[in-house]
């Protein structure tokens, strides 16, 4: 009886478990790895010139002051609207930490709009693939961690661009689904000025080739 319990529950668990569901697991402990070693690094990696000059200029606009008026800023203001706020609760090099910490958070969010953004292209589960090899290269995964607006821009644009493709993949009439894409695009274009010729050509396309 005991035996036959014990073949009956292991031919059930094998009917459960196939390959591609291992590679899933296995694929998911790995991220889940190199995540931890990503946020370890984040912590103890230096602090470059530009993200010190990020942090001073959303310190000056804490106090009160403008950009473009009170102190020289050579971008859009958008990523220095997300930092402000930190220096509302840290100071000194606490706020560097904080930074790093919210630059992390983006980076988990820039992974998974990667993946869905592959798996709307192709439809298959390879797309939990992408956030391994993202994580796994060495220089694009360490600059991500940085303070820069770069990060946030290029999330929100690919965000914008999963629920483009797939609006125009499923043939979507909602006014609603084409205004969030519009809000995620004009949040990029805050952000950081350097996704103008990106959304620039999704613009174009989605008016050339409409739903």
């Amino acid at each position: 009886m005991v035996y036959y319990l014990h073949y009956s529950y292991m031919k059930r668990f094998r009917s459960h478990i196939t390959i591609p569901i291992l590679l899933v697991y296995c694929i998911f402990a790995v991220s889940i790895y190199f995540l931890y070693f990503k946020w370890q690094l984040g912590l103890t990696r230096y602090f470059d010139v530009d993200e010190f000059a990020y942090l001073w200029w959303a310190s000056h606009m804490h106090q009160g002051s403008m950009p473009y008026r009170d102190f020289f800023f050579f971008g859009t203001p958008g990523f220095l609207w997300l930092l402000t706020p930190l220096f509302s609760f840290f100071s000194g090099i606490t706020a560097f930490i904080a930074a790093r910490y919210l630059m992390f958070f983006v980076y988990l969010f820039f992974l998974l709009a990667a993946t869905l953004l592959f798996f709307e292209m192709r439809k298959s589960w390879i797309a939990l693939f992408v956030p391994v090899l993202l994580l796994f290269l060495p220089l694009p995964s360490d600059k991500f961690l940085e303070i820069r607006p770069d990060t946030v821009a290029i999330t929100l644009f690919l965000f914008g661009l999963t629920l483009q493709m797939k609006g125009m993949n499923e043939q979507a009439k909602h006014r609603i689904h084409f205004f969030i894409i519009g809000v995620l695009y004009a949040c990029a274009l805050v952000v950081s000025q350097k996704m103008v010729v990106l959304v620039q050509m999704q613009v174009s396309k989605f008016i050339r080739f409409p739903p």
